[in-house]
Parts: structure tokens; sequence; C-alpha cells
């Protein structure tokens, strides 16, 4: 595992019910990204931005 599935595990991981996000756009919303770009990522469809990646790890 690299480091790009190392940061789409850790955003999963935190996704659901009783988690700290309850959905996707939830999170998108929090972390200051694309609800849409975030989907793809989590899917695997694409890769994230430096800006995107950024306000990922920030917060």
């Amino acid at each position: 595992m690299g480091f790009t599935d190392d940061v789409r595990e850790a955003l999963i991981n935190r996704i659901g019910k009783g988690k700290r996000f309850p959905n996707n756009k939830r999170m998108a919303d929090e972390l200051g990204v694309d609800p849409s770009q975030l989907n793809r990522f989590l899917k695997k469809e694409r890769g994230l931005n430096a800006d995107s990646l950024g306000h990922i790890l920030t917060r």
C-alpha cells in the first residue's frame, strides 16, 4: 500500500453511521474539497490535486 492508498483508507474509515462524518458530502464540505472529486478519489477513479490533498492533510 502506498501513500495515496493510506490516505484513501483513512478517509473511508471516517465515514458512516456513528463515525466522524455521516457521509461523503459532509466530509468534503468540512475538508474544503469538491464532493465529486472526493467521491471519485474514494472510488479509486482518480487521484487528488495538490490543493485538495493539502486541504485534507491539514484538516
